[in-house]
């Protein structure tokens, strides 16, 4: 496919990876998510990375998208046979899981335009650590109900409930009340990773899910009627998307708070520091009610936010140019003569004297 385009044009063009799980029914859904993207949004290409097995199989749905939006770019057969794999799955599972990472990521080094976009099965919990390596933005994108999503999102609950591990054979009539948007549901009647194959694989299949909570989206392919009562639950639960809650702030009202990807401190020092943002009453990106959580997100992109009014670092040097950079004022962390509490409300307080000093200083840095 001849991909030649001029350079103002590649460099306004959103370049998304689709990389799906080698199967059938998680190929189809993705293909079809992909053409229905690149029907409706102008400047967007998408490359669908798939094994050289699969290259024959070209899903399509009721309409074609724009010549050129969509195509194929494949990786060697790094794994079983789709032929094969059900004689052992769990094998087929944890080739998937270890071998399918490094040639995709060769695959991303030679696609033009770059790549900005990664939209992954969440199965494929490695394109999250590729995505953490190259900071660009990362879509799971769930194939299966979102009841089944539920409860694996809090398979916790169930250890809790002294409902796993069990015997379905003598417990598997016992009721399960207790899973955010599920009815109260048979044991017998969840998922199958009670035993055999579904039991084996369980293991990577959570590990998937605590990855999944680092990507920037969470597509989940249903519609509203058909699980209205899950959807509704976990849209209620899951964490907002970091720019949509930042452009919901008031200008230069939210302390972004970040100790860096090395740094670290101990539960109790991260209790105080904690404890004392929430009570200044200040809102922030980092957590609580007030604020936001998050794993990771582009911080020069969110210091650059018009609502970012202040920035709380560890004073790395990549930080502290990226603050400068973007203009916003530093709250060192170092050693207080202050209450925590006090010292944040000062930092923040965009009418005092102190406040527009030290705001002065940060533009003129810049």
């Amino acid at each position: 496919m001849d991909l030649s385009r001029s350079q103002a044009g590649a460099a306004r063009m959103a370049h998304v990876m689709a990389i799906p799980y080698p199967g059938r029914g998680h190929i189809n859904p993705m293909m079809n998510f992909c053409k229905l993207l690149a029907s409706t949004a102008t400047d967007v290409l998408v490359t669908t990375k798939v094994m050289e097995e699969w290259l024959g199989i070209s899903p399509t749905i009721g309409f074609e998208p724009k010549p050129d939006a969509v195509q194929f770019a494949p990786i060697p057969n790094v794994i079983p046979s789709k032929r094969d794999r059900a004689e052992n799955f769990p094998m087929f599972i944890e080739a998937v899981m270890t071998k399918m990472e490094a040639p995709v990521e060769q695959l991303l080094d030679r696609l033009e335009p770059l790549v900005t976009t990664i939209l992954a099965d969440t199965y494929l919990f490695w394109a999250v650590r590729i995505r953490n390596k190259r900071k660009i933005q990362v879509g799971s994108f769930w194939t299966m109900s979102v009841l089944v999503f539920s409860v694996f999102h809090h398979f916790d609950l169930l250890a809790q409930n002294n409902h796993f591990p069990i015997d379905l054979a003598k417990r598997g009539d016992e009721l399960e009340d207790y899973i955010p948007g599920l009815p109260p549901t048979r044991l017998v009647d969840l998922p199958t990773f009670f035993e055999g194959k579904g039991r084996a694989t369980l293991d990577r299949a959570l590990e998937c899910f605590s990855w999944m909570l680092k990507a920037q989206y969470i597509i989940l392919t249903t519609f509203h009627k058909l699980e209205a009562r899950t959807v509704d639950a976990l849209k209620a639960e899951l964490p907002l998307p970091i720019y949509t809650w930042l452009d919901a702030q008031p200008e230069a009202s939210v302390l972004y708070f970040s100790l860096g990807s090395f740094l670290s401190v101990s539960s109790d020092q991260m209790e105080e520091l904690t404890t004392g943002v929430r009570n200044s009453g200040v809102r922030f990106l980092f957590c609580g009610k007030r604020g936001l959580v998050v794993p990771w997100c582009d911080q020069l992109k969110v210091l650059n936010h018009f609502v970012v009014g202040g920035f709380w670092t560890h004073c790395r040097l990549n930080s502290t140019l990226e603050a400068i950079f973007a203009s916003v004022p530093m709250l060192a962390f170092l050693i207080f003569d202050l209450p925590i509490v006090e010292i944040v409300q000062r930092f923040m307080d965009l009418d005092s004297e102190d406040g527009k000093a030290i705001r002065k200083m940060a533009s003129e840095l810049q």
